[in-house]
């Protein structure tokens, strides 16, 4: 396990040698966020949009899910079957968790 945390640093340090490097990797990247999505976001909550939303993700972009793939694959793909999560590793523990029941 050791060797694996060492290994990772020792690449991480090899990025950050150049100076448009952005660090994704833990925490906050290194950049500024931009104006518009600022403003989108001051705009949504004033709108009321401050809270959680539905554990399978923002209903209207899970439908805009659905539009896509039946316009541009004319697949037609149940409500259910459409999970917008914030990260990836929160979906795969949704994933392996339904595995396991």
């Amino acid at each position: 396990m050791e060797r694996n945390r060492y290994s990772f640093r020792k690449h991480q340090r090899k990025g950050c040698r150049y100076d448009d490097c952005i660090n994704l990797s833990i925490g906050d990247p290194d950049l500024i966020t931009d104006k518009i999505i600022i403003d989108g976001a001051y705009e949504d909550t004033l709108r009321g949009h401050t809270r959680y939303t539905n554990m399978y993700g923002d209903p209207e972009l899970r439908q805009e899910i659905r539009n896509f793939y039946k316009e541009e694959y004319d697949l037609d793909i149940a409500q259910d079957e459409v999970i917008v999560t914030a990260s990836g590793a929160d979906r795969h523990v949704q994933r392996f968790a339904g595995y396991l029941r």
